[in-house]
């Protein structure tokens, strides 16, 4: 059940992230290139801590 959560949310963060790279090409939000790496850089941390935490989840069901 909590997995299921987790994945899901894993799911809807993904979806968020790739509509806010939409607006920020779109010059939404006229962020600088490096205000844009570290959103990415950001996210990608935030992705492999989330990947890790499914993983643990796993091991232990």
């Amino acid at each position: 059940m909590i997995l299921k959560i987790i994945k899901w949310a894993y799911i809807v963060c993904y979806i968020v992230i790739a509509i806010l790279i939409i607006y920020m090409q779109h010059n939404v939000w006229k962020l600088s290139a490096r205000k844009y790496l570290f959103v990415i850089i950001g996210y990608l941390l935030f992705a492999l801590i989330v990947r890790l935490l499914i993983k643990k989840i796993n091991k232990n069901d």
